[in-house]
């Protein structure tokens, strides 16, 4: 398991380098952002209070990716997918997503939770933690 102590931080400059246009994340053949029923999820899925992440956090998105299913895979098949094949505990992905550490990640392949296939890498970014192809 990974703990929150491992994780490597990076600067402001290095974090704000990688991040989308606010024009890309608003284009959703590009992206999918987080609702606010996703959010709920992630939040009982988390065993977090009603509403913290969507007080806490602005924006939640993944990079845009429709599983064999059907399903336009979200931020919440993200978190699923660290839970289960990342073997994280709650409590590291919970201060990933409202933690002070800025973090940059390569993209990983993310599990669909309605069919349950593995589907290709998909880059992703919250207000403090991203995942790209950006070279530090």
């Amino acid at each position: 398991m990974t703990g929150y102590d491992g994780v490597r931080s990076v600067s402001a400059k290095e974090f704000e380098r990688g991040m989308p246009s606010e024009s890309d994340l608003a284009n959703e053949s590009l992206f999918t952002r987080s609702d606010a029923e996703d959010i709920a999820k992630m939040e009982r899925l988390l065993d977090l209070k009603e509403g913290v992440l969507g007080r806490e956090v602005e924006f939640f998105y993944l990079e845009r990716v429709v599983c064999v299913c059907g399903r336009r895979l979200t931020v919440y098949d993200l978190v699923l997918t660290g839970l289960i094949d990342g073997c994280h505990p709650r409590s590291l992905v919970v201060h990933t997503m409202l933690g002070n550490k800025r973090v940059v990640n390569p993209p990983r392949p993310v599990r669909c939770s309605n069919c349950s296939r593995m589907n290709g890498e998909a880059g992703y970014c919250m207000p403090e933690y991203r995942c790209d192809q950006i070279e530090l």
